[in-house]
């Protein structure tokens, strides 16, 4: 990921989900990091980030949370 950014994946009972972070204080285009199909997650806190084909532009300071498919949801 770009410099003041991290993305991470957590596994638990078979699901998987993507977190990525800007710590900077502009926003940054983030590649997803991940082959297959995201479901973009709401309701964390963070203002809304829309993923484009392969990137998701994360806000100042902002996160995005996606479940990882393996087929079905939103195409990365």
């Amino acid at each position: 990921s770009p410099h003041d950014t991290l993305c991470f994946l957590r596994e638990h009972a078979g699901k998987e989900l993507l977190a990525c972070f800007n710590f900077s204080g502009a926003a940054v285009d983030i590649r997803i990091p991940v082959p297959g199909q995201i479901e973009p997650l709401a309701g964390h806190g963070f203002e809304a980030c829309v993923p484009g084909r392969g990137s998701v532009t994360v806000p100042a300071q902002g996160a995005f949370f996606a479940n990882v498919h393996a087929g079905g949801a939103t195409r990365a």
